[in-house]
């Protein structure tokens, strides 16, 4: 997918943001705003957050950003309070 085009506001740094209706994705290229209805799923393995948009898209997360086990805790619960999922 990379090879086939112009991937600019894919690749690279971005910044996320979550307001209270959506999550807003800002990078060099592009700012892209995701309402948390369309929030498909959430999926956390043990080095990302995958907050999926659709099937093959999603805000990819590096838990290495989160100061320790609990501050990462917090961010999930607030997600899936926004997109409406009970844990």
């Amino acid at each position: 997918m990379l090879a086939e085009g112009k991937n600019h506001s894919v690749v690279g740094t971005h910044n996320l943001a979550i307001s209270e209706t959506e999550i807003v994705d800002n990078s060099e290229h592009s700012e892209a705003r995701t309402p948390f209805n369309a929030v498909e799923n959430i999926v956390e393995d043990k080095e990302h957050i995958f907050i999926y948009v659709n099937a093959d898209s999603a805000h990819i997360i590096p838990t290495r950003i989160f100061e320790n086990h609990d501050k990462k805790k917090e961010f999930l619960a607030l997600l899936n309070k926004k997109v409406g999922r009970v844990n």
